[in-house]
């Protein structure tokens, strides 16, 4: 069973996100971000090139390898980290974007275990699964687009060569 944090100043209950005491309106200083959230992010700035595999390739392989945070909150912040790095495409490989989508997806699904009805974690999460699912939408009409703009694009380079070609069959005969 998670034991919550104690206020240093009056021994109240503290709750995750919490910033100042309920009871006694002290002041939280010193509030970092989960260490599994910052180990993570320190281990994707170090990855280098080997010499087979790029660079993507070995930070998908992290992400998708990294152990769900356990504590709730631990568990809130990385569900919002992962969710809002898997929304983040643009400029970034499919591979890396998968990743993070499919890390979000298991963190979410190790969330709704770990939070009741009513929590706010629950709520956030049920939140970050409609955008998840809204960006996948999103992508896929994207993704359609360009198939369908890259299929004009060779019919009228195929038509191109044929004008070009009856043309030059003119020409000659």
């Amino acid at each position: 069973m998670e034991h919550s944090p104690k206020c240093p100043s009056c021994g109240g209950d503290v709750r995750a996100y919490q910033l100042r005491c309920s009871l006694c309106g002290h002041e939280f200083a010193g509030v970092q971000a989960p260490s599994s959230v910052r180990e993570l992010v320190g281990q994707l700035t170090s990855v280098s090139a080997s010499s087979w595999r790029g660079v993507d390739a070995i930070k998908a392989e992290t992400i998708r390898n990294w152990p769900i945070p356990v504590s709730t909150a631990d568990l809130l912040e990385f569900i919002t980290f992962a969710g809002s790095n898997a929304m983040v495409g643009v400029g970034r490989s499919s591979a890396m974007t998968d990743a993070w989508r499919a890390k979000a997806l298991e963190a979410i699904a190790k969330g709704r275990i770990a939070f009741r009805d009513g929590d706010a974690g629950l709520t956030a999460i049920r939140d970050l699964e409609q955008r998840l699912a809204a960006d996948q939408k999103m992508r896929m009409a994207v993704g359609a687009t360009k198939g369908a703009t890259r299929t004009v694009l060779v019919i009228v380079g195929i038509a191109a060569v044929l004008v070009v070609a009856l043309l030059a069959f003119a020409v000659l005969f």
